[in-house]
């Protein structure tokens, strides 16, 4: 039984997917002393629809 899970577990770390889940790993680590290119940042927002403005199948009546 032990022989079968090493044979399974071989082929699932030889599949393809692992690799390129390997190498995105690798490639999306930001290098030692680099300035990051992607930069987060936080607003506010208030998308609410004005009052009467159609929306699915009522107008809208009320923004709580």
């Amino acid at each position: 039984m032990r022989k079968c899970n090493a044979l399974v577990l071989l082929s699932l770390l030889a599949s393809p997917g692992w690799a390129i889940l390997l190498l995105a790993m690798v490639m999306a680590r930001p290098s030692a002393g680099a300035d990051p290119s992607l930069r987060v940042g936080t607003f506010d927002v208030d998308a609410s629809p004005p009052i009467g403005s159609p929306l699915a199948y009522d107008p809208c009546k009320e923004v709580t």
